[in-house]
Parts: structure tokens; C-alpha cells; sequence
């Protein structure tokens, strides 16, 4: 008897990240029994695990994968409308066993967090730490619009503000924005 296929194993088995959470949320895996069939965005085809989440507003992004055992992982934030997301946001990959971790801003839409070997028979159980906060000084109300709803790049320096009586509001630091 063949053992089942970890939970992430194809974009139908995907394990859910709480879009809507400012908690730190943390998941076990493994990417042992899971299939190589997400292709080479972040390293060679390997064993890889999908995770996702959808945001109704911007959200900065901290995710950290640490293995369990020594094996060699690759992290990436992946995205496009459809899983397991051709557009890859940020990757994290080396040659060496230990953390990984990604850090972006945001905008609303639906990202995938993946898992995978940084080498085609790197496998092994992990946990993935992930934080969505919210973006400082972001006002859906002052900027409707500003946003364009999914995760692909850009960088985004300034923020519409009908209420300023200007067509944009600078802000503190560049917000990269996902269109």
C-alpha cells in the first residue's frame, strides 16, 4: 500500500493560510512523500508542498521555513491567478541546510507559499512560520483604487487621497505592489 500524499501535495490539497490573521501561524509538514510537479521557479523539480492565502487588504509578509532535520529547502511566494502561481515574488534557495525566510508587502489577492528541495532529492519534514500584519498607514477608505487585486510586481511610492485635495499622498518608505 502506497502512504497518502502530504497535505499541499497539487493546488487541490493546498493547506490554507488565514488571509485575515495578524497572528504568527505555524505549520508542520513534509515534503518526503510529495510529488515534483511544480517546476523550477525557486531550484530544480523537486519534492514540493503548496500552501495559500488570499488578502482583502495589504498585508506585510513574514515567512519562515526552518527543516526539521538537515536537508537542503528552497522557500518561494508565488503568484498569478491561478495555482501554483508562475510569477515568482521572491525565492529563497541555497545549497546549505537551515532557515529560510521571505518578507514582502502585499496587495490584496490570492499568493502561494512553496516548499520544495533545493536539489531534485532534497525531502524532509519542516515547519513554516508565517505572519500577515497590516501595511502602516494603509486606508482602504482615503485610497480606493489604489490597489489593484493580485500578487505580481511593482513598487507603488505614493497613495491617491481624495481627502488631501491631492491625486497622491507620498509615502514614508516605496510599498511594493503586486498588479
Amino acid at each position: 500500500r502506497q502512504a497518502p500524499a502530504p497535505p499541499g501535495d497539487t493546488c487541490a490539497t493546498a493547506t490554507p493560510i488565514d488571509g485575515t490573521s495578524t497572528a504568527l501561524q505555524t505549520f508542520l509538514g513534509d515534503t518526503t512523500l510529495a510529488t515534483a510537479d511544480l517546476g523550477t521557479l525557486c531550484g530544480p523539480a523537486s519534492q514540493d508542498v503548496i500552501y495559500t492565502f488570499t488578502l482583502a487588504a495589504p498585508r506585510t509578509l513574514s515567512a519562515t521555513l526552518t527543516p526539521s532535520t538537515p536537508w537542503a529547502s528552497a522557500l518561494s511566494l508565488r503568484s498569478t491567478p491561478a495555482c501554483p502561481g508562475t510569477i515568482q515574488l521572491s525565492c529563497q534557495n541555497f545549497a546549505t541546510t537551515g532557515s529560510r525566510s521571505v518578507n514582502s508587502v502585499l496587495n490584496p489577492g490570492t499568493c502561494y507559499l512553496v516548499v520544495q528541495g533545493n536539489t531534485t532529492t532534497a525531502a524532509g519534514p519542516f515547519s513554516l512560520g508565517v505572519t500577515l500584519a497590516p501595511v502602516p498607514g494603509y486606508s482602504k477608505a482615503a485610497s480606493p483604487g489604489a490597489y489593484i487585486d493580485a500578487c505580481t510586481g511593482g513598487t507603488l511610492l505614493a497613495l491617491a487621497d481624495p481627502d488631501e485635495g491631492s491625486a497622491q499622498t507620498p509615502l514614508p518608505f516605496a510599498f511594493p505592489f503586486y498588479e
